[in-house]
């Protein structure tokens, strides 16, 4: 008897490709879609995610139960809505060394930014940053309004970042034990802790000083004492950081903007051109290779020293007042070199 013929055995078909999201990307998206009002049901979203109906209604669930998120389905709509405005997911926290974990490796990858791998990590942390908390718990989507940048090491200093952190994103009233530069004893200081910026020259805390009522800024290293008060505090309306931030130069910073104009010598105007004094500058070329440069800027402090540095290669054009700060400096100078 013949031996039948056995039929070829066919490989499985080869999947199409397809793209596997967490349920992190989920909760993203179903929030973001939730806060925009946009209509889906858990089977057009199970069809998009390419999950089951039941794993978005798990999803659904979670957001509701775990993160607290005001969610439920509207018959009349057919769909999932927010019951009110919900920005943040109050219940996913960081607690002080992570958000400033976040808030540090998110200025990291920013300053690689011309990378692909830089874009890639820096948008990654701003997608995250949304998810996370309110300003009176710890929130990574508010800490671009209370940190600005990574600088500085060392364990005391971290300790202080973080304390100051965690008294700022709860708007928490702080006595600071500072000293200010020459002097001999450390003075108590009651302030509402604002933002913390992490400049060129270290870290600075912007504060509103409770008696003397104006804002004040304190370098990080002459902190030698911090102590909450248990009070909380309302930042000021009319308080914006990006304008804080925006006029400062060097370490220093102020409340009011100035424009400086500033004559610099050929020598001087290849360096300006090369390494900007300020994002504000703007350079007039002059015809003996000179320039006039002109930037706008909170605290004359930091114009002043950077006038000072370039010696007879600068000279204050405008405010005067900066002129004048600039003379007394160079008359003081004068005397110890030749009297």
């Amino acid at each position: 008897m013949p031996t039948p013929s056995r039929q070829k055995e066919r490989a499985p078909p080869t999947p199409s490709p397809r793209i596997a999201h967490t349920q992190f990307e989920r909760l993203y998206c179903l929030h973001g879609r939730l806060q925009r009002g946009e209509q889906f049901t858990a089977d057009s979203a199970a069809a998009e995610f390419e999950v089951s109906r039941l794993t978005i209604k798990r999803d659904i669930a979670f957001l509701g139960d775990r993160l607290g998120a005001p969610v439920k389905w509207d018959r009349p709509r057919n769909s999932y809505v927010y019951t009110r405005p919900c920005d943040t997911l109050p219940l996913l926290r960081l607690d002080p060394r992570e958000a400033l974990a976040l808030a540090l490796a998110g200025r990291l990858f920013d300053r690689w930014h011309g990378s692909p791998r830089g874009r890639m990590f820096s948008d990654l942390i701003r997608r995250i940053a949304p998810l996370f908390g309110s300003v009176l718990s710890i929130a990574a989507d508010s800490i671009d309004t209370v940190l600005s940048a990574a600088h500085g090491d060392g364990h005391d200093e971290i300790h202080r970042l973080l304390t100051l952190l965690e008294a700022t994103l709860e708007r928490r009233v702080v006595h600071l034990g500072y000293r200010k530069p020459g002097a001999t004893r450390t003075e108590t200081r009651l302030v509402h802790p604002l933002h913390l910026a992490g400049l060129d020259d270290g870290w600075l805390l912007i504060t509103h000083d409770v008696r003397r009522n104006e804002q004040r800024s304190f370098a990080l290293t002459r902190i030698h004492a911090i102590a909450t008060t248990g009070a909380t505090f309302t930042p000021p309306r009319d308080f914006d950081v990006q304008a804080c931030l925006r006029g400062c130069l060097g370490r220093f910073i102020g409340a009011r903007e100035t424009e400086v104009r500033i004559a610099l010598d050929a020598h001087a105007a290849i360096y300006a051109r090369e390494q900007p004094w300020h994002p504000s500058q703007h350079l007039d070329d002059q015809p003996d290779g000179g320039a006039v440069i002109t930037i706008r800027v909170n605290h004359l402090t930091g114009a002043k020293l950077a006038v000072l540095k370039w010696g007879e290669h600068a000279e204050v054009l405008a405010p005067e007042e900066l002129r004048e700060q600039v003379r007394e400096s160079l008359k003081l100078a004068y005397a110890r070199y030749f009297t």
